[in-house]
């Protein structure tokens, strides 16, 4: 069985997020008046890290660190509507912005015999609604996102309930994503054939198999 992540394995999604935090720019003069537009994509980037860290760590919901993005950026106390309201736009502009990488579909095509899986970190109703909106939810038998369960990769904890909920065992699953720690190093470590999709090339390490596109996707059941 393969299971896939999404956000920049399946679409591109800092391409994405990357439109939506300067749309968000643009229609804030208080973000215009404290950053230069040259460097707050940058900053947003930053922010988001921190951030995301720290939901990996379990210490924030998904939700709770896309609004700790929002309240920081802004350097000034937001109310809950407001940056409700804010997180709403952006969201949105990211959704509009959603796009599959071009190796996506001509692979889910030629792997549509396969039991396929999806094992991601997010919210699970923004997480299907990717899926859905690019038009590939059809593909995958299951799906499993983090919040959904309460548990977030780089714990083995998600690949072995996706492998349950699979009825498989781990040595009979392979794992596929664009981040080595928190995804194919740490699917390796529950059990599964993880692959580190290295879209941008960014190093080597000799004990992950590598691939650069789906197109170097060599898959047989064993």
């Amino acid at each position: 069985m393969l299971f896939f992540d999404i956000d920049n394995t399946l679409l591109d999604s800092d391409t994405a997020e990357s439109s939506a935090a300067m749309a968000v720019y643009n229609q804030n003069k208080l973000l215009q008046d404290l950053y230069p537009e040259e460097e707050f994509l940058g900053i947003w980037k930053e922010t988001a890290a921190k951030f995301l860290q720290k939901y990996l760590e379990g210490q924030l919901t998904f939700e709770q660190q896309s609004q700790a993005v929002i309240k920081d950026v802004f350097k000034t106390p937001l109310g809950e509507r407001e940056s409700e309201a804010i997180l709403k736009d952006y969201l949105a502009a990211c959704a509009e912005h959603w796009q599959l990488y071009y190796d996506v579909l001509p692979m889910l095509e030629k792997y549509k015999d396969v039991s396929k899986g999806i094992i991601s970190n997010g919210d699970g109703d923004l997480q299907r609604h990717k899926l859905q909106k690019t038009g590939i939810d059809g593909f995958f038998n299951i799906v499993v996102i983090s919040e959904d369960i309460g548990i977030a990769k780089p714990d083995p904890g998600i690949f072995l309930h996706a492998v349950k909920q699979a009825g498989m065992e781990p040595s009979k699953c392979w794992y596929i994503g664009d981040k080595i720690s928190i995804g194919a190093k740490a699917a390796m470590d529950a059990g599964l054939t993880g692959i580190w999709l290295n879209r941008k090339l960014a190093g080597k390490d000799e004990k992950v198999p590598e691939i650069i596109s789906f197109t170097d996707l060599i898959y047989s059941a064993s």
